[in-house]
């Protein structure tokens, strides 16, 4: 875990310079950030499955209710699991993905 306790919280300006009402105090520690109240977000989903375990068969079960059996929703949180755990990051990707489809226009 990171050490939050001399770190002080401090608030992030956007690009224009201002505040803005929904940003929130934190810190960068050991490449995450940390929250005022000292909540630490994953950088991955390896790290974030690691803390908590249990948050896509209860996404998975509360989106699914009665709708299937439980077999059937076991299935799907492993595959969302497998999912997440495999896939790229998506705004990388999709950024590489539009240069190159458009490199042959310039």
């Amino acid at each position: 875990m990171v050490n939050t306790k001399k770190s002080p919280a401090f608030l992030q300006k956007s690009a224009s310079g201002q505040i803005a009402p929904h940003d929130d105090a934190y810190t960068v520690r050991d490449g995450h950030f940390v929250g005022h109240d000292g909540f630490i977000v994953p950088n991955n989903f390896s790290e974030f499955y690691l803390r908590f375990p249990t948050y896509v068969a209860d996404w998975v079960r509360r989106r699914v209710r009665d709708c299937v059996s439980a077999t059937e929703a076991e299935d799907w949180t492993q595959e969302l699991l497998l999912h997440r755990q495999l896939c790229p990051r998506a705004r990388n990707t999709a950024a590489t993905a539009r240069r190159m489809s458009f490199r042959h226009l310039f």
